[in-house]
């Protein structure tokens, strides 16, 4: 499977990604994946995701959202939710950095570590 890149970035249509928790070949999620898909409010996030390195992946995205990646690794890139719509932090596998990685998350409730 390719990687999704950009492919969903501002599209302000999509409202709803639940399906996306079924693309287990994604291991990582690009730069500015979800920036400004201001529509989408629901996505669960394949649990296969190990590296989440990149920057501003979900910025600006309000979507309401739990993570829970027991196999991510490494560091979660710069920004990488910034502004965005997370309220639960269950699950960040084995990460050893964060770098502002929730800067600016106000629905922002707990994390788990």
């Amino acid at each position: 499977m390719r990687p999704i890149g950009t492919a969903f970035a501002n599209n302000t249509e999509i409202k709803s990604f639940n399906e996306f928790q079924y693309f287990t070949n994604i291991t990582k999620l690009e730069s500015r994946a979800f920036e400004y898909c201001k529509s989408l409010k629901q996505l669960i996030l394949p649990k296969s995701i190990t590296n989440l390195s990149t920057v501003y992946v979900f910025y600006y995205c309000p979507v309401d959202l739990s993570i829970d990646l027991p196999n991510l690794s490494g560091t979660v890139g710069d920004g990488c939710f910034t502004a965005s719509g997370v309220v639960h932090v269950l699950d960040l596998g084995s990460i050893d950095t964060l770098y502002n990685a929730f800067r600016v998350c106000e629905k922002l409730l707990d994390v788990v570590l």
